[in-house]
């Protein structure tokens, strides 16, 4: 099974994390913009971090149409933190 350590080595998958980091939720198709992929891949990143713990989605009404939002998990902040933390002691000991 793929460790979140491991989900994160993907650009797109850590830039949608750390979109998603300052906030609550965010919808679909304001994540789908951020990262700018399609609507297919979006969703196959969605399904690999909700598998890992790291997301959570929710399908739910807004203006009349049915939206998925997206909010980190606990478990998703914490590992995002980790990855983080990783990648500064990487630049600090590279003399960054």
């Amino acid at each position: 099974m793929t460790q979140p350590a491991e989900a994160f080595r993907h650009p797109d998958r850590l830039k949608l994390c750390a979109f998603l980091s300052p906030l609550e939720e965010a919808d679909f198709q304001s994540l789908k913009d951020f990262v700018g992929v399609s609507d297919a891949l979006m969703s196959k990143h969605l399904k690999a971090l909700e598998s890992l713990g790291l997301v959570k989605t929710e399908k739910r009404k807004h203006e009349g149409r049915q939206r998925t939002w997206v909010s980190l998990t606990h478990e998703g902040r914490s590992a995002l933190a980790d990855h983080i933390n990783h990648l500064k002691g990487l630049i600090d000991m590279a003399g960054g």
